[in-house]
């Protein structure tokens, strides 16, 4: 448990305590230790397949034969668009779903169709579901009364937890005089006071503002390292995904796409789908060709050699890969300059196509509407026309 001398003031922030403390004062306690508390366990999905027929018969493939091998005390990003599967997967894992077919094991243990209450997890719901009539404590330790823990036991308990999450100082409080980011923790607080196997976040930050959402994917990620539990998180929002997570699940339409570090996905996405998923300016995707070993745009310009047979294909180049360059061979006409923060971003005209293409530049660079100047590209993805697939 923190003392007094632990915490001290910091800037203002929309996570503030209310009532009759000062509104423009956060808590920042110092790191503790990175001592793991909870148990961790390896989640393996295998060969997951999730059908819901509806009252007329029609069938939906939620999740599609989806094979992953969760690290135990790692934390793992389900990440995709909506109607992606991520949350039906979550909720199989939890045991709130049970499986058309396919297995989950927790570390050596069949958990496929074993009760939510015997899994050992923690589940915390994109609205929280506090109940509002509690105070904190009551909101915390309301599983282990489920349990019948002694008070005593389940006191103790409740604030070790709160401690943890930084909340130790609001246990009387009531929801609703507890900001956007502070009801998330007493979620995840009372998630973990039954100290689980794994903790399942179901798009945990969706009702937070940009700002909170910082502050509160900063908390899930340290509270994650001093727990060492096993924690997947399910969001569509790429920025939160690669940031807070030790790996990325990519999916679409139930499938698993992709599953990596973070960085290496964006480095190194498998298909065009995982490619125009991540990335924020988004990916230029720009048709092209290959002819006589060469890779071409369509207007003529050659960007590099292949091995690769004569083939039409979709070339995927990053606004970041595009460098201002006097002997460049790309040359374009500026037809928008976008200051975005520490990036000013060029959007340009490419001779031969419709279609504007992005390029982020220095922000010294001085690029004016109109303008014609020459890119070169430090390097670019290929794609099968077809299928998508990188080749």
């Amino acid at each position: 448990m923190k003392n007094k001398d632990d915490v001290k003031k910091s800037i203002p922030s929309e996570d503030t305590k209310v009532g009759n403390e000062p509104s423009n004062v956060v808590e920042v306690l110092k790191p503790t230790s990175k001592k793991a508390v909870l148990d961790s366990v390896e989640v393996r999905m295998q060969n997951l397949t999730k059908v819901f027929t509806d009252k007329t018969g029609k069938e939906t493939r939620a999740v599609d034969d989806f094979t992953v091998t969760i690290p135990a005390g790692k934390l793992i990003g389900l990440l995709g668009p909506s109607g992606c599967g991520k949350s039906t997967t979550l909720y199989m894992i939890a045991g709130l779903h049970k499986p058309t077919s396919g297995q989950i094991f927790f570390g050596e243990e069949d958990v496929t169709f074993m009760p939510p209450e015997k899994r050992g997890i923690g589940l915390v719901f994109q609205n929280y579901a506090l109940y509002p009539q509690m105070t904190v404590r009551q909101n915390i330790m309301f599983p282990l009364e489920n349990i019948k823990m002694p008070k005593d036991e389940a006191l103790k308990l409740a604030q070790e937890m709160a401690e943890l999450v930084h909340i130790g100082d609001l246990m009387e409080r009531k929801p609703s005089q507890l900001s956007g980011g502070q009801q998330q923790r007493v979620a995840i607080a009372r998630a973990l006071v039954k100290k689980p196997r794994v903790l399942l976040l179901d798009e945990p930050l969706s009702n937070l503002d940009a700002r909170l959402r910082l502050q509160t994917r900063e908390e899930i990620k340290r509270i994650q390292r001093e727990t060492g539990i096993t924690t997947i998180f399910v969001t569509h929002d790429q920025e939160e995904a690669m940031s807070i997570s030790d790996q990325i699940v990519v999916m679409n339409f139930g499938v698993r796409q992709q599953i990596d570090h973070p960085q290496i996905v964006y480095k190194e996405p498998v298909n065009l789908f995982v490619a125009k998923f991540l990335g924020n300016p988004p990916i230029n995707v720009i048709e092209g060709k290959v002819e006589n070993n060469k890779v071409l745009l369509n207007n003529g310009v050659v960007l590099g050699e292949t091995n690769l047979e004569n083939r039409e294909v979709l070339l995927g180049i990053r606004p970041e890969f595009f460098e201002l360059d006097d002997k460049g061979n790309i040359q374009v006409e500026v037809e928008l300059v976008e200051h975005i923060g520490r990036d000013t971003m060029a959007i340009c005209l490419l001779p031969g196509y419709e279609k504007p293409i992005r390029a982020i530049v220095s922000t010294y660079s001085n690029l004016e509407v109109d303008q014609k100047v020459k890119f070169s590209i430090s390097r670019y993805f290929m794609f099968d026309k077809e299928t998508g697939e990188r080749l």
